[in-house]
């Protein structure tokens, strides 16, 4: 709120009239009933109250608005630069998460194809081993059986002989049927 006193009945009087006016006389007894209520406090639905003669808040008023409009311009100038600045900064860190996020889909991609190198090469490898063991097994299992016919030979051999003139020579023939 801005208010001044009026000390004189000059400047704007001259507008009215002259000083001996009757619009000058009206207008300057509102002006000092003015001055009256601000000594009480300015009202609550004035924000300014200027001076009727010409001198103090008028000239006041202008160099304040004049003030206000250069310190506005400063600050619009000031978020302008500020806001030209933040943008610069999130598309820069726009670019930076667009590069990561590239980034990140390659390395997922390299560990996609890592991981299926991987499974395939398990699954290889458990095929080879089941595949050996089958080989294995069936080696075992022929090796069983000639040593249950060996064994079987060897029992029927030997009650048929009691020497052991027939056992080895069944040992023998047992030994030139595993190296065929």
């Amino acid at each position: 709120v801005v208010s001044s006193q009026c000390s004189g009945s000059s400047g704007i009087n001259a507008e009215y009239g002259g000083p001996k006016s009757k619009r000058a006389k009206d207008s300057h007894d509102a002006h000092s009933s003015a001055h009256r209520s601000c000594r009480k406090g300015p009202p609550k639905d004035v924000e300014v109250q200027a001076d009727l003669c010409g001198h103090g808040s008028v000239d006041d008023k202008n160099s304040s608005d004049k003030d206000n409009s250069m310190e506005a311009i400063l600050i619009t100038t000031q978020l302008k630069e500020e806001i030209a600045q933040l943008k610069r900064q999130l598309d820069t860190r726009d670019r930076d998460l667009i590069e990561k996020g590239k980034e990140l889909n390659n390395m997922k991609t390299e560990m996609w194809e890592l991981e299926k190198k991987l499974r395939k090469k398990i699954t290889d490898q458990n095929i080879e081993h089941i595949k050996r063991i089958e080989g294995m097994e069936q080696i075992i299992g022929g090796l069983k059986n000639s040593n249950t016919l060996l064994t079987k030979k060897l029992k029927t051999n030997s009650r048929k002989s009691a020497s052991g003139h027939i056992a080895a020579s069944l040992l023998m023939d047992t030994e030139e049927t595993d190296s065929t």
